[in-house]
């Protein structure tokens, strides 16, 4: 029977040790990254680990399936009772 064999590749760039570090902290619903800049400063000065943005981006995005936690703006003037009655009468409708 004959044999398959694959090319081992391009080494990763990132660990797979440090792939699981970074899944357990975007996995954590009390922290989180605003930016892929952030994710790649937090690689770099934590776990030593050097890389591109598009590196990190690609990583995060599509290979972890995670999406940053990026607070939205709220306007000022808003008004707080009113859009506490529109989730009430949303949700049942």
């Amino acid at each position: 029977m004959l044999e398959t064999r694959h090319s081992p590749g391009r080494p990763q760039v990132i660990p797979a040790w440090a792939v699981d570090s970074l899944k357990r902290r975007l996995d954590d619903p009390e922290t989180g990254f605003g930016s892929y800049t952030q994710v790649q400063q937090w690689l770099s000065e934590t776990l030593n680990v050097e890389a591109e943005y598009a590196t990190v981006h690609h990583l995060v995005r599509y290979r972890l399936g995670a999406k940053l936690k990026a607070a939205r703006p709220v306007h000022a003037k808003q008004n707080s009772e009113a859009l506490e009655a529109f989730k009430q009468t949303s949700a049942t409708t």
